[in-house]
Order: structure tokens, then sequence, then C-alpha cells
């Protein structure tokens, strides 16, 4: 294992990855690796991983994934690197795709491919690395089946939070920080009555596996002088962001009603720190169990791609080489073997030769396919930002229009349903009448609340925004 620097990780980004170079290289040469083929699991600042749930069938779920995980990335996917995948389809009895989404700016993807290119491997496969964290964390609520469940997932770079009903997820939420968030923190100096003391890395990692959460009275190393009272405030700012937003989470995605009987599976390396089970379930005040499967289930996961579209033609390019390569070398070897045999099975051997010929003549023929098709590409590319530069951003009405249907409340009533373009983006005006039940205006819980709050969780509604209201008794 190599650490690295987040302040350095964060700078080479700007700078091709060259400062990664001498990393990358040290850790090939501690496990004895000098050329072969790669597959890499990374994070970036521009990666997005997703999971995206319609109430549709797959094909129109992929229409919706594909222009959300565009939002997303804030670029067009026809200019991306990107892969989305069905996790589960629709079925009678559960009307429910579950779509997981992954996607790259193409410049990130490039600076990916050299910088494993300049190491001398190559780049076969690249995934953003809490794509399928999200996967998994998402095929474990689906498994519960009936009730209300959650699942909680802490890995080293981040976590994943998802909640199902009956068998349907309610929402999958990625957490802004995971575990090297508290060990950092614990690499802080820490005041003792001996003074002040500084873990290393190792000791701090060491430290979270063995202690967690602990008591003020634990002692946390006896040799420094460490307790848990000199501990606590280093991992408090750390704590309490993730119990905010694991709490927001759970109460902007559930029902009151569904949260009262929510159980909690923690997950993931997360629930092997001693203590942040109990944590946790004392701040969401709901049981908060270990898990145990979730290892395999992350195996199973799909693996996502987001190579970039040069590598994705350096390997279609190399397949076909190797192919006609192959139909070569055969068909010299049945030329070489057609002097030694009897010439009463010269005729076969010639024929098996023509036919192996015209293998070779359609791989090459392939290749040329290949490059015409490469060229159409980058043509239709230049055209489709022509259009966008002429038109700029352009909504599916249709999907807007079947969204707001299906998340409206029944008690609203919309008198005018208007969509247009302000400053290059699209904006839908929703005006209408709301009847609010006896109790609901004054909690600030009505229908309109609902709406609102409804909207903003939908991947197709970038903000929302709350007009002017008017309130009237009815008897």
């Amino acid at each position: 294992m190599v650490d690295l620097d987040p302040a350095a990780w964060e700078r080479a980004w700007a700078e091709d990855l060259h400062p990664l170079d001498a990393p990358l290289a040290k850790a090939l040469r501690e496990i004895g690796v000098a050329r072969g083929r790669a597959s890499l699991v990374y994070r970036s600042p521009t990666a997005v991983a997703e999971i995206y749930c319609y109430p549709v069938k797959p094909a129109r779920a992929m229409e919706a994934a594909s222009l959300a995980l565009a939002d997303a990335l804030g670029a067009p996917l026809d200019e991306s690197a990107w892969s989305i995948r069905t996790l589960r389809a629709a079925r009678r009895g559960n009307p429910q795709t579950v779509m997981l989404a992954a996607a790259e700016r193409a410049a990130t993807a490039e600076s990916i491919e050299r910088w494993i290119a300049r190491s001398g491997l190559r780049l076969m496969g690249a995934e953003p690395g809490g794509a399928r964290a999200l996967a998994a964390v998402a095929a474990t609520t689906l498994q519960r089946g009936g009730g209300r469940f959650a699942a909680l997932r802490l890995d080293d770079d981040g976590g994943v939070l998802a909640a199902s009903i009956d068998g349907r997820i309610a929402f999958v939420r990625s957490l802004g920080l995971g575990l090297n968030d508290f060990v950092e923190a614990l690499t802080r100096p820490v005041r003792t009555p001996s003074g002040a003391q500084t873990l290393s890395l190792a000791q701090a990692r060491a430290v979270l596996e063995r202690v967690g959460v602990p008591e003020p009275s634990q002692v946390v190393d006896e040799s420094l002088g460490v307790m848990g009272s000199d501990v606590l405030p280093l991992i408090q700012p750390a704590l309490q962001r993730l119990l905010v937003e694991i709490k927001q989470s759970l109460r902007f995605g559930l029902d009151e009603s569904d949260r009262t009987e929510l159980t909690i599976e923690l997950l993931g390396p997360g629930a092997g720190v001693p203590g942040l089970g109990e944590t946790i379930a004392a701040a969401v005040e709901r049981p908060v169990v270990p898990g145990g499967r979730c290892a395999a289930t992350l195996r199973r996961s799909p693996r996502m791609s987001t190579l970039a579209p040069s590598a994705r033609r350096r390997i279609m390019g190399r397949r076909a080489t190797m192919a006609m390569r192959a139909g070569v070398a055969a068909a010299a070897c049945l030329a070489a073997w057609d002097v030694s045999v009897a010439m009463t099975q010269e005729r076969t051997l010639r024929a098996q030769s023509d036919a192996l010929a015209a293998e070779v003549e359609r791989a090459q023929a392939s290749l040329l396919a290949m490059e015409r098709a490469s060229a159409l590409e980058a043509a239709a590319l230049e055209g489709w930002g022509r259009i966008e530069a002429s038109f700029g951003r352009r909504a599916d009405w249709l999907a807007v229009l079947r969204e707001i249907a299906a998340v409206t409340p029944g008690e609203i009533r919309y008198s005018e349903v208007a969509g247009g373009q302000e400053s290059g983006s699209p904006v839908a005006t929703l005006s209408g009448v709301a009847w609010a039940g006896e109790g609901e205006a004054a909690s600030g819980d009505g229908p309109i609340m609902r709406l609102v709050d409804a909207l903003r969780t939908s991947p197709l509604v970038d903000r929302v925004e709350l007009g002017e209201t008017q309130r009237a008794d009815m008897d």
C-alpha cells in the first residue's frame, strides 16, 4: 500500500496526473509488475455514480436515467464516458425499474488513460469507486422484501445509505465522508496530561479499528497516555457530520410512519468500528444491526466501465488486429501442411485455405469500417455541439410531465402547467389549488410541501422554488 497526501491527490488532477507517476511506479515495483493489463477503480472530482428508480419498464427507465445522468455530470453523454445497467426490471406486483449509472467527463477519462499508459500498463477497464457500493447496498435493501428497511455502508472513501419499503427502493444516497475522515481526524495533536501526542496514519487507523468511538474513561493507548476523552473531540466533527447526513436522508426520504418501523443494517468496513453502530442508533432512535452479506453482494455487483473513447477504440482495434493475425497464421500453417499430405487431400485443404483467406479479408474490412465509424462519430458529435450552441439546453418535456403526474398528491389540482426557457435553461411553472386537511397547513406538512419534497428528490429536477401561495378556509 502506498499512502498519498490528500492535497497532492487533488493537485494531481490539474497536472494530468503526473504527480502520481512516481507513487504508481513504486506500487508496481512492490508487487513485481512491469507490464500487463490493468483494471482501475478510482475516485475523481468529476466522476458520477447514481442509482435511479422509475415506475416504468426498462426501456423508458433507460431514457430517463440517461437524461438524469447527463444532468448530474454536467456534460452530454455523447461527449463523455458512461455506462448504465439495469439492476432490477419492473414486473407485475412491483412496477419499479432500478438502474445503476456511472459517468466520467472525457477529459478526465483521457487523463486516466495516459497515466496508466505512462506506467507501461494497458488500461482495460475503469470504474468510479462508489458505483459498485451503490449497487451492493441497493441489492441488499431489495433482498429484504417486505417491511421498512435501511442499509448503511461505510467504506474508507465514502458511504451509501439506502432504504426500501415493502421491496421497493425509497431512496439511495451517497454520503460525503468515509472512515478515512475519522483516520485523518485522529492524526491531529492529542492533548494529554503528559503533553501533546500525534499519531501516524497507521497508528490512527489501528486506533479506529480497535476502539472506534470510545467511552470518555476508556484507555485508547496506554503507552502514550491517550484516553477516550482525549480522542472524542478529534472525531466529533466527522461523527456529527455523518449523523446529520443520515438523519436528513431518513427525514426527507421516508414518511414519519415509515421511519418509526425502520431497521438499519450497518455494512462494510464501518460495521467493524466499535461503538459506531450504537452511536448511530442513539442518534436516529432506531435499531442498528451489523450486516454480514454485503461483501458477497459487492463481488456480484455489475462492473461499470467509464473508459475513455480512445481506450475503447484501442481495445476494439487490438482485438480486430489479433483476429486478422490469427487468420493469417492459420492460413500459413495450412499451406505448409498441404505440401506434406497426400494428393488425395489436396482439394480439401485448398478449400480450407480459401475459407481462412476470406476470414482475413473480413477482418481487414472490419478495421476499415471501424475507421469510418470513428470519423462518422466525430462528425455527429460536432453536429450535436453546433445544435446545442444554437438552441441551448433542451428538456424532455414528456418525461418531466410524467414525473410531475407521478409525484403529485391527490389533493392538488393544477389550473396551469407551463414550460419555457430562462437564461438558456428549461423551466416549468405549476399553478393550481391544494386541499389541506385539518392541522396540515399549520404543521407545514400539507400536500404542497409533500409535492415540493418529492420534486426535489426527482432525478429530472434541478431546483424547486415555491412561489406565491394563498390560504383560504372552507366550510
